[in-house]
């Protein structure tokens, strides 16, 4: 099954410069997507890896870069980080997995995903540069859950509408 996960503000923000808005004002939502993620497949772009700067440990990686390569102009893969050039690739080849970000994931993730994990931020985020989480069509996906993560946020569970 492919889920995406994701942390966004009231405003739907779910990155700025290169980084979570938020910055790490939230532990309890890193925890929890480690939970949710570890022993995992997890699947991003490339700004978004670099944003992380490291393959996430105790998951395989997988990073969408359109020609393969780093920046570095190396390919660097191993059995817990695979580069991809695209996300019909990633998706295709690893069925069983999470996107984890960024936009062009998540966006190119909701013609594929089963379920969407999204935790509020219980803050509104403005500025330049902001990244924002794609609409969620509520004819495509519906509300199957609501989660508590620690005492403030809460994580709505989607799941794809069956025809």
């Amino acid at each position: 099954m492919i889920r995406m996960i994701a942390a966004t503000s009231l405003n739907g923000v779910i990155g700025a410069d290169g980084g979570l808005p938020w910055g790490n004002d939230y532990p309890e939502d890193l925890k929890f997507f480690r939970k949710m993620t570890s022993g995992q497949t997890i699947i991003m772009g490339n700004k978004t890896f670099k944003s992380i700067g490291r393959a996430l440990p105790k998951r395989k990686n997988i990073v969408i870069t359109s020609n393969g390569l780093m920046s570095d102009g190396y390919f660097h893969s191993s059995d817990d980080l695979v580069f991809c050039r695209s996300y019909t690739e990633a998706f295709s080849e690893h069925t069983d997995a999470w996107i984890i970000g960024g936009s062009s994931a998540y966006q190119a993730g909701l013609a594929v995903a089963e379920e969407i994990y999204i935790t509020t931020i219980p803050k509104t985020i403005s500025g330049d540069g902001l990244v924002y989480f794609p609409y969620v069509n509520p004819h495509q996906f519906s509300i199957k859950e609501t989660l508590m993560i620690g005492e403030k946020l809460v994580c709505t569970v989607y799941k794809r509408n069956t025809q």
